[in-house]
């Protein structure tokens, strides 16, 4: 069963408002839009949060323990998914 977020979120809503409209990221819209929506509505599951956005409730989980750790600029500036040491493949381009 999901539990209701204890997140403790320390900005407030019309910075986070500020923020999500000047990112051109949708991966940091997508973050700052959770933390908005903890704010707005303190009382959902975090599971109900995250169908709302359409993530997974582990992502969220993952995102609301990030920022607790971390704080708001490195909660969203970091791409999780995608570990910084990771080499890209480079690919040839292709011949017939």
């Amino acid at each position: 069963m999901s539990q209701r977020s204890k997140v403790k979120i320390q900005e407030n809503l019309s910075f986070l408002e500020k923020r999500y409209s000047k990112s051109k990221k949708q991966r940091e819209k997508l973050k700052i839009q959770s933390l908005i929506l903890h704010l707005n509505y303190p009382n959902k599951r975090q599971c109900d949060i995250a169908a709302h956005l359409c993530i997974s409730h582990a992502t969220l989980s993952r995102w609301y323990k990030q920022y607790q750790e971390e704080g708001f600029e490195e909660f969203i500036k970091k791409d999780y998914d995608i570990p910084e040491n990771i080499e890209l493949l480079r690919i040839p381009p292709y011949s017939p």
